[in-house]
């Protein structure tokens, strides 16, 4: 093939893609729900490579996302059906060069194994809860609120959504998808993630490159998901003023960022996934109730998991069907039954105990009593798995609700054991803290740190204007640099409250020495107030014991007496 320059191999792709003659729309719009491979090695082709696959493909009708090189195809004996043209690609190594591959769809005389949907059928319908999964393992806030747009804030980090009922209309939630995946791609590019040129926190944004990395960085995560095209351009062609014809790179640059986009946004995603979990499960079942191992059964194979969880096929279904099939006898009775009772929703639980214990959750719900029978009632619908503890007579449980005491109600917290130890993120946050506008007051610094924190949780839930132009207002006073940092504030906060919940900001006071010595002002450290707390409780705590008091009143001065009231 001959050589030509980068520059000559940029403007060839882009004018290729750019190229509308037979196809409907952009290379990425309206895409197939599939990442194109390689037939022989299943390694995924990327960035500029995919969206002239995807053009090849709408172009010539092909249903098949294998490929081949010239010399695959050569060994393994097949040759080009006459009338069939290659596609041309972008080879990255060794340097920048064109190579030429075929569709298996375009191709004959190939072994079973490279037949077009070889080895496996069809998929079956797309399953669209791994959005909700993405969205979670992403950790980019979401806030939902009526009558707004779909959108993603860069100032305040965080997606708007309106309110969706998914139960009247199937459309409404493939719309909401859609839209979650656009803005997941675009949140993606925060200075804190990827920072990605085209994409600032102020009025700087390039929005039409980024509207370009945003569109195609979707259409990449969408088909990475297994899930089709259903939007509508927001834009006939490309995005208005985009100079795609005078810098051919552009495109380039736009493609490697939605690639980048995409694999972190899939990279969060839980390092076990569905397939592997159902498989772990199954095996637990097996071999702890009917002493089997997956070898000696059908529930070995990948691909056999994937279908069952894409049928909505659990693993105490699959194991119950076998074992009905074939009579097998539980091994965990002591006694044999003469009629061997199948395994119940509790034995799915302990698997899933045993093989993602991070998946489990407990819905603590408040007790109604019914006014004419006195028996509590408690709402058991829209549970996330487990349903919430219930207290019996003559029962005893860890988390009974009875007048336990204080520290056996809180040995089970994580924070438990690292009571009066140091907590790492003070320094975390002063270290920030020093380097943001240095040139500043620190006590302003910090003010402003307190005010826009709270303004911002505040507006996540309730937005108010008033709120929202004091948070700009302070916020005018720093650089772009020092904003961001300001966010890494609340992070250090929020990570130090869940190392141990005590008065982090006072701790903070104290190491920034902010406090004014002349007014007497002095934040007691947490050991102290803690053990003054035991020593004044001493005489109360037997009360709540034995039943004789309820609850305990104290009196705040309110003149600094918080940390004791914490602790």
């Amino acid at each position: 093939m001959q050589k030509y320059t980068p520059d000559e191999i940029a403007r060839f792709v882009a004018g290729r893609l750019l190229d509308n003659n037979g196809t409907t729309g952009l290379p990425w719009q309206e895409h197939p729900a599939a990442v194109p491979e390689h037939a022989l090695t299943g390694q995924s082709f990327t960035g500029i490579n995919v969206l002239l696959l995807w053009q090849a493909a709408k172009r010539y009708s092909l249903n098949s996302n294998r490929w081949l090189t010239g010399d695959d195809l050569r060994q393994a004996g097949g040759t080009v059906i006459p009338g069939q043209k290659p596609v041309t690609l972008v080879r990255y190594r060794p340097a920048l060069s064109l190579m030429k591959v075929i569709n298996l769809a375009q191709c004959e005389g190939l072994p079973d194994a490279l037949q077009p949907g070889w080895p496996l059928p069809p998929q079956p319908a797309v399953n669209r809860g791994v959005i909700s999964s993405l969205v979670t393992a992403s950790g980019i806030p979401v806030v939902f609120r009526e009558g707004t747009r779909p959108v993603y804030r860069p100032l305040h980090d965080r997606i708007e959504l309106p309110t969706v009922n998914c139960g009247g209309s199937g459309e409404s939630c493939i719309t909401y998808g859609d839209e979650m995946l656009r803005l997941l791609v675009q949140a993606s590019g925060h200075p804190q993630r990827l920072n990605r040129y085209g994409l600032t926190v102020d009025k700087r944004t390039d929005s039409v490159y980024e509207a370009l990395v945003t569109d195609i960085g979707t259409a990449f995560l969408a088909a990475r998901l297994g899930l089709p095209d259903n939007r509508r351009p927001q834009h006939d062609g490309l995005p208005a003023g985009n100079n795609l014809a005078a810098d051919p790179w552009r495109l380039f640059r736009a493609a490697d960022d939605a690639r980048r986009a995409a694999e972190w946004l899939l990279a969060r995603r839980p390092v076990m996934g569905e397939v592997d979990t159902w498989l772990k499960m199954a095996t637990f079942l097996l071999s702890h109730h009917y002493g089997l191992v997956p070898e000696e059964t059908l529930l070995t194979s990948p691909a056999l998991a994937q279908r069952h969880v894409d049928s909505g096929i659990t693993p105490l279904m699959a194991v119950n069907a076998l074992a009905r099939i074939y009579g097998w006898e539980r091994t965990d009775l002591v006694q044999q039954a003469l009629f061997t009772d199948e395994l119940s929703p509790d034995s799915e639980l302990l698997a899933l105990v045993e093989t993602r214990p991070e998946l489990l959750c407990c819905l603590r719900q408040s007790e109604e009593v019914s006014s004419a029978t006195g028996v509590a009632v408690t709402a058991t619908s829209a549970l996330p798995l487990l349903p919430p503890p219930v207290a019996e007579e003559g029962g005893e449980a860890a988390n009974d609700d009875g007048p336990d005491e204080p520290d056996d109600n809180v040995v089970a917290l994580p924070w438990a054991a690292r009571r009066g130890k140091t907590n790492p993120h003070i320094q975390e946050f002063v270290s920030v803290f020093n380097r943001i506008a240095p040139h500043e007051n620190r006590w302003q610094v910090f003010s402003d740190f307190a005010h826009m924190a709270a303004a911002a949780l505040y507006n996540a839930i309730h937005r108010d204007p008033t709120v929202e132009a004091d948070y700009l207002r302070r916020v005018k006073r720093y650089s772009k640099e020092d904003a961001v940092q300001m966010s890494g504030l609340l992070a250090a906060v929020t990570d130090g409250l869940e190392f141990s919940p005590t008065d982090f900001l006072g701790q903070l006071l104290m190491t920034l020495e902010l406090g004014n010595q002349y007014l007497g002002q002095y934040f007691t450290p947490y050991s102290v107030s803690y053990m003054m707390a035991r020593m004044n409780m001493a005489d109360r705590l037997p009360e709540l014991e034995d039943g004789s008091r309820e609850y305990i009143t104290v009196c705040d001065p309110a003149c600094g007496a918080g940390g004791m009231i914490v602790a």
